[in-house]
């Protein structure tokens, strides 16, 4: 399945300014925050001990807030700013939740009549602009807000990772699809690609001669050395 667009349901917020204060106050129009929504500033000038930090907000206002440190040995302190260099300019403000990206950065993919339900698990790859979004190994994204042609990546982080730029393809992982995810009886996850292979048919036909025309064989994924599910268990290669 082509994925033909991605993007992020919405920008980061923008700081146009920082008071050197004892609580901190960000100045940022109309930025929509509620008290104890948790954020993450990045790229300001001047005062930049503020970037790359994640803090609570507090006294939300309009147009400004101040903020409390979220994490780390100062959690829960008020920000003091009064020593730091004066705000210059710049400042992006990402909204998070409980220390990681929540729904603000979950990507948004287009994959038109993609087929995808909420809750499928699905493996991406040749993504470009956002190869972050890739799946490896035993790796695969959990489907969310599916429509008819779009779909978000439930969890995913999508902050830094640019514009997408094309070339993507999305898979499902279920039997009959080029990749399988399914668990081990010891309780792993795993995901296998289809192989040129087919395996033994369960049910009344195993082991008979009955046209595969009639009753089909089944998929063969290779496999971890786990307790693998009933439609691989057999291989027919030679």
């Amino acid at each position: 399945m082509d994925i033909t667009a991605g993007v992020l349901p919405a920008p980061p917020k923008l700081m146009y300014d920082a008071t050197n204060q004892s609580r901190v106050r960000i100045y940022s129009t109309n930025h929509g925050l509620n008290n104890n929504d948790i954020i993450r500033i990045d790229g300001v000038l001047g005062m930049t001990q503020l970037n790359g930090q994640t803090y609570k907000v507090k006294n939300s206002e309009s147009n400004r807030f101040r903020i409390q440190y979220d994490g780390g040995p100062n959690d829960g302190d008020w920000v003091n700013s009064s020593s730091w260099p004066s705000y210059i300019a710049g400042g992006a403000i990402t909204v998070l939740s409980g220390g990681s990206c929540g729904a603000n950065c979950e990507a948004i993919l287009t994959a038109p009549n993609h087929g995808f339900s909420n809750g499928d698990w699905i493996r991406i790859e040749n993504a470009t602009g956002w190869g972050e979004m890739n799946t490896t190994g035993d790796t695969a994204w959990e489907v969310k807000d599916a429509t008819l042609h779009t779909f978000r990546l439930k969890n995913s982080d999508g902050s830094g990772w640019g514009v997408y730029t094309g070339s993507g393809k999305a898979y499902c992982t279920t039997v009959g699809c080029r990749f399988l995810r399914y668990t081990t009886a010891s309780g792993n996850t795993r995901v296998r690609e289809i192989s040129q292979c087919v395996t033994e048919r369960v049910g009344s036909e195993q082991y008979t001669s009955a046209s595969y025309a009639t009753k089909g064989v089944g998929y063969h994924y290779p496999l971890a050395p786990e307790t693998s599910p009933a439609q691989a268990t057999i291989s027919l290669c030679p």
